[in-house]
Order: structure tokens, then sequence, then C-alpha cells
């Protein structure tokens, strides 16, 4: 399964931090790690995001304005993922907020095989 974490200057420790802890449970085996984040996120942060994880081989930054706020910004970054996303990931991804914190090892294949079981496109 892919994982998908959208961040902005505002969270990007969150974002940083979170990226480690996936890394300390094991990681996120055969997927995809996408970063998606707004044209005003520094490249510092995205950087650094990916000298830690090696799994991060796509990061999507996208030139469109800057929105602010709870839930214009989330709304805005995921609407911007859907496109953007559109055939660069090949089966399910989970859409993983910096605060949104996995608690044990095998986190990821746990919420693969409940969406596998499920039988729904989305979930």
């Amino acid at each position: 399964m892919n994982v998908v974490i959208p961040f902005h200057n505002g969270d990007a420790n969150l974002a940083i931090d979170l990226v480690k802890w996936i890394g300390q449970l094991g990681g996120i085996g055969d997927g995809k790690l996408m970063l998606i984040c707004d044209s005003g996120t520094k490249q510092e942060h995205i950087d650094e995001i990916i000298s830690i994880q090696s799994q991060s081989k796509s990061v999507a930054k996208f030139d469109g304005p800057v929105v602010i706020g709870w839930p214009r910004g989330s709304n805005y970054l995921f609407s911007k993922a859907l496109d953007g996303l559109s055939g660069k990931i090949n089966g399910p991804w989970l859409w993983l907020e910096p605060d949104a914190i996995p608690l044990n090892a095998g986190w990821l294949d746990s919420i693969r095989k409940e969406y596998a079981s499920s039988g729904k496109r989305y979930m």
C-alpha cells in the first residue's frame, strides 16, 4: 500500500517526525511514499524528509496558491493530490496526515488487509 503525507510549513516538523517514526516501525514495505505540499513549503523540509526515508522517491509540490487554515488547506492539498497522483501511483493509497501517528509495527499491513477485505473502492 502506498502512503501519501500532506504537509505545509506549519506542520513540517510533524511530517519529519512521522517519517522518522514510520522508519522505526519498519517502514512501508513495497509501497511508495508520496509527499504532498503547497508552493510555500520550504525545500529544506522536503529534503530532510527525503534524507530520512529512502523510500521517499516521489514528491509532489504544487505551484498553486498557499491555502491557509483548516479545512481549506487540507481540502486543497487533497484535491491537488487527486489530480497530481493520477497515473503516478498504482494501487490503493493511504492519506496520512502528519498528526495521525501509527502505534505499532505492522500498522500498514493491518490497514491494507482491512481495505482488501472490505471490497470497497474507498475506505
